[in-house]
């Protein structure tokens, strides 16, 4: 890419051609979310100004923005935050970018809780916070709980937490579900995204993900079933009689995981992702 370009529509075409040349599948959604968020207008705006004059450190920025996602580092990391159902959550290495399946996830939840829920709700491996802080911002009356073993992660949860009006609502712990019991705690909901990939699965992801996201929360052992199948266990602990457990998992789980959750809990079942992709379980204890 040159710095010859001034216009909007110049800057979005050379972006375009650059990152398609870098192999990146969405180029041009990808162009369009950097040059908006640096010039500070929506995405649709850009086409109603495209003869306006970008100069100085804004092309400077823009430029430097569009070559890290050449260089395949996530579009959630340059933008430094992703929308995720309808909150705003920072991103960074130190958490698992939150995905468009666990928003899925999410709202599966929402559409199945009464409006006003006032239970506590406990999200296990929190990472960046986006599932219990989501949850809560929508069910006002309720508490909520996040739990990750990484310090890393839950620094990163915190700086998302401050964002939040919350009113002492959320907390969040270091906790580790192969260690420590959480005897202390009582859930009414239990919500998880756990490493579900095996280290094969991990070898072939692409590099946004397996030079960016932290390998811990990605992979797990059993072909990727260990954290799922121990997840099981200490949401049926955590529930009080009546609770449910909502869990994501990867493609071929489902069985395995059916099996285990109809073992420890009254009543199990699956959920297809908008892709009709077996993605989500649900258990009532």
């Amino acid at each position: 890419m040159d710095k010859d370009y001034k216009t909007i529509e110049e800057v979005l075409q050379k972006s375009v051609a650059f990152l398609q040349a870098k192999g990146i599948d969405n180029a041009k959604t990808d162009a369009e979310w950097i040059i908006s968020s640096i010039l500070g207008m929506p995405r649709l705006q850009l086409y109603l100004n495209l003869g306006e004059l970008i100069t100085g450190k804004k092309l400077d920025d823009i430029r430097k923005g569009i070559v890290e996602r050449g260089n395949r580092i996530p579009l959630q990391h340059i933008l430094g935050s992703v929308e995720f159902a309808g909150i705003n959550i920072i991103c960074d290495h130190r958490a698992l970018v939150p995905r468009s399946e666990t928003e899925q996830l999410v709202e599966h939840i929402i559409k199945r809780v009464d409006s006003g829920f006032d239970g506590t709700i406990v999200d296990l491996g929190t990472g960046t916070g986006a599932i219990v802080f989501s949850l809560c911002m929508h069910f006002r009356f309720a508490s909520g709980i996040g739990i990750d073993c990484c310090e890393n992660a839950l620094a990163l949860a915190r700086e998302n937490l401050a964002q939040f009006d919350h009113k002492g609502r959320i907390s969040l712990i270091q906790g580790n579900w192969f260690v420590d019991d959480f005897k202390e705690i009582q859930a009414d909901i239990v919500v998880a995204n756990p490493p579900y990939l095996s280290h094969e699965e991990w070898s072939s992801a692409q590099p946004e993900v397996k030079l960016h996201d932290p390998k811990g929360a990605l992979i797990s052992k059993d072909e990727g079933m260990q954290d799922l199948l121990m997840v099981c266990e200490v949401a049926h602990d955590l529930l009080q009689p009546g609770g449910s457990v909502y869990l994501e998992m990867g493609k071929g789980q489902a069985d395995t995981l059916l099996l285990a959750l109809r073992r420890k809990f009254h009543s199990a079942e699956i959920i297809r992702d908008l892709s009709s992709i077996r993605r989500f379980a649900h258990a009532m204890k």
